[in-house]
C-alpha cells in the first residue's frame, strides 16, 4: 500500500491492485478517520473499528508525528 496525496485529498491504494485508491479523511461528522473502502463503508462503520487503508495512514502519521519530536529534542 502506499499513501498519496492528489488534489490537497489523501488517498491509500488498495493492497490487491495498484491502480485502486481509497479516500482516507477525517469526518466532523462523525468524529472519527473515514474510508471509501467497501470493507469500512458495509462493516467497519457499524463496528466502529477501522480498516487496514485507515490504520496505514495513522501508522504513517505516527511515524511522522515521532520523527518531528526527535528532531525538536535535538534543537533544545
Amino acid at each position: 500500500m502506499k499513501l498519496v496525496l492528489e488534489y490537497g485529498k489523501w488517498y491509500v491504494t488498495s493492497e490487491s491492485n495498484s491502480v485502486v485508491k481509497y479516500h482516507v479523511f477525517w469526518s466532523e461528522i462523525i468524529g472519527r478517520w473515514t474510508c471509501e473502502c467497501p470493507d469500512w463503508r458495509y462493516r467497519k462503520v457499524c463496528t466502529k473499528e477501522d480498516c487496514k487503508h485507515i490504520d496505514f495512514m495513522m501508522g504513517i502519521l505516527e511515524n511522522v508525528i515521532a520523527g518531528q519530536a526527535k528532531e525538536t529534542k535535538k534543537h533544545v
